[in-house]
């Protein structure tokens, strides 16, 4: 079938990623010896288990696992578009070439003066400041394609609306537990939202607003819980972990946080007393839990857990066990978040 009709899905589906999923099946692949051994090594009288194999290259393989659901939503989203336009294109009595002739090329306009002008004045930066008339060919042709894209997405969305399409495939998740740690929101919430965070990351500081904006925006229907992920460059980071676990056994583990991540740069040790002063918590309490490095084990299996996830940097967060990483935008979230309340 030609493939200019599912062009704008098959860009999506790039080499690299077919490497990727050609990588991480031979990786993730059991060797047929594991079966009837499960030692896969022996240093000295010590055995490697392969559970222990496992286990330690789970985090390294969380970005293969990952491009692999991708692959997978792709070449979905390619197989039900293909069939949408055969029935079509069937129940039309046209070829594929015809229909892609009827419903797109026809229906785009021809880019004008106008349109170039509008583009060039809001990207000229973007070609280097290059003359219009020096790029106005490849750029009619860039907007021209452009516009067909939209013309075949817009399409297949009208096809999907007429034709029931009842999506199957999960999205891609990990399990992350979230017993004991401080929480915001009822735990019976239809999302949960699992923070990975670092209170000397700026990152951190702008990912935590963004959660305050989901809080504001869902209510009761989302649940945040926060684990801590310190990371080895931030030296005051480990530390400050373990003034909030003390702050929280006063009942103010959020309103510590947010005071750590209003003064990213000031996390040494007389800061984190002082901020624990400012919220009227009881000095030596919080003292005597900090000297003692109570949460030390906490930070640590945080970390560990953090790990063995596939977290590597910060923040890190987990949408019912949907990956989200990095400071992502708002956007970002709303739609994690509705497709999950939508599915519910």
């Amino acid at each position: 079938m030609p493939t200019s009709l599912l062009s704008p899905l098959r860009t999506l589906a790039r080499s690299s990623l077919w490497t990727t999923l050609v990588a991480a099946t031979f990786m993730m692949s059991t060797p047929a010896s594991w079966a009837a051994d499960p030692v896969v090594a022996v240093v000295g009288d010590v055995e490697i288990s392969r559970v222990a194999l496992e286990d330690a290259a789970a985090g390294q393989l969380l970005d293969l696992r990952q491009k692999m659901h991708e692959v997978y939503a792709v070449t979905l989203e390619n197989m039900i578009a293909e069939r949408l336009l055969n029935a079509e294109a069937t129940r039309r009595g046209l070829s594929l070439t015809e229909l892609e002739r009827v419903e797109v090329t026809e229906k785009v306009t021809a880019i004008t003066e106008a349109d170039l002008n509008a583009w060039y004045a809001a990207h000229a930066h973007e070609v280097g400041g290059q003359p219009l008339d020096a790029i106005r060919f490849k750029l009619t042709g860039f907007l021209q394609e452009e516009r067909q894209v939209e013309r075949r997405l817009a399409f297949l969305k009208e096809l999907k609306a007429a034709t029931p399409v009842e999506h199957r495939l999960e999205p891609f998740r990990l399990e992350v537990a979230s017993a004991d740690r401080p929480r915001r929101g009822p735990e019976n919430a239809p999302v949960e939202i699992i923070e990975f965070s670092d209170f000397e990351c700026p990152y951190c500081a702008r990912g935590a607003a963004t959660i305050d904006q989901v809080v504001e925006r869902y209510g009761d229907k989302v649940s945040v819980v926060f684990r801590h992920y310190p990371l080895p460059f931030h030296p005051n980071a480990p530390l400050a972990a373990q003034a909030a676990s003390c702050a929280g056994e006063q009942g103010k583990f959020y309103a510590y946080h947010d005071l750590l991540f209003a003064n990213v740069k000031a996390l040494g040790p007389d800061d984190l007393v002082r901020y624990a002063e400012r919220l009227n918590l009881k000095k030596t309490a919080f003292q005597a839990c900090l000297d003692a490095g109570r949460h030390e084990k906490t930070v640590e299996q945080d970390l560990a857990a953090g790990t063995a996830l596939g977290v590597s940097g910060t923040p890190a967060f987990f949408i019912n066990g949907r990956p989200l990483l990095g400071a992502q935008p708002l956007e970002a979230f709303v739609k994690a978040i509705d497709e999950e309340l939508a599915s519910r």
